[in-house]
């Protein structure tokens, strides 16, 4: 079976609306339940004091100074990452926002378990982190929001407002489907070489014919013979 862009867009797709429900519960779960704060965002900013990365710090420093306003941000751009991926609207700027979450994360939790740096450690922690900044930025290149998604009428209107400029990107909604790829056989070329060869030969015969047809046209002026004057008789 050939190989079809329109089911992994489709797939994509579908990938999207799941990530945005878990991002939806995930945000609702931050503003509406009042243990998080003190069960999850609290702990979390004891934990971060110590597994920050150098250089980092001073954004340690920023949440603690206001914990509850920061906890309620966080929730809400959880919130807006789940509204934005389950229906498909400015999918690739919530991409964006996602993949800088991911790597902000990774930066308060540099040293998990405040032990020494240890890679398999590193990764061991952040393999999740790094995995969703890769779906964010796969996402983000793949038009994920141009199928079951508002993308799709995002698109309709900029082609109706600029109907000259009808160039879609790759991977987009408006693409068609697949088309099967024609391969002519070595017969078929052969044969609209001869034709190629015909035409050619003919458009030169008609050439020639034109050229003869006003050479034919031109009017040739008449020559008179000149006799030699006689010698007069005696």
């Amino acid at each position: 079976m050939k190989y079809s862009e329109k089911r992994l867009r489709r797939a994509l797709a579908l990938f999207r609306i799941l990530l945005g429900f878990v991002y939806l519960c995930y945000g609702y779960e931050k503003l509406f339940d009042p243990l998080f704060f003190e069960n999850g965002f609290m702990q979390r900013l004891s934990y971060w004091q110590t597994s920050v990365a150098p250089g980092y710090t001073w954004v340690w420093q920023m949440l603690a100074t206001h914990p509850s306003r920061w906890a309620v941000f966080f929730g809400t751009l959880e919130m807006f990452l789940g509204v934005a991926l389950l229906l498909g609207l400015a999918t690739r700027p919530a991409c964006l926002v996602g993949m800088a979450y991911m790597v902000h994360f990774m930066a308060l939790s540099w040293y998990p378990d405040d032990s020494p740096f240890l890679f398999w450690r590193f990764l061991e922690v952040h393999l999740g982190q790094m995995a969703l900044f890769g779906v964010f930025l796969f996402m983000g290149l793949g038009h994920a929001g141009d199928i079951w998604g508002l993308g799709a009428i995002y698109h309709r209107m900029r082609v109706r407002l600029r109907p000259a400029r009808r160039t879609y990107p790759q991977n987009s909604f408006f693409e068609s489907e697949d088309e099967p790829e024609t391969t002519e056989t070595p017969a078929a070329a052969a044969e609209d070489q001869v034709i190629a060869e015909n035409s050619a030969r003919d458009h030169h015969d008609e050439q020639d014919d034109e050229d003869d047809r006003e050479g034919s046209a031109r009017v040739v002026a008449p020559v008179t013979a000149i006799r030699p004057r006689g010698k007069s008789a005696d």
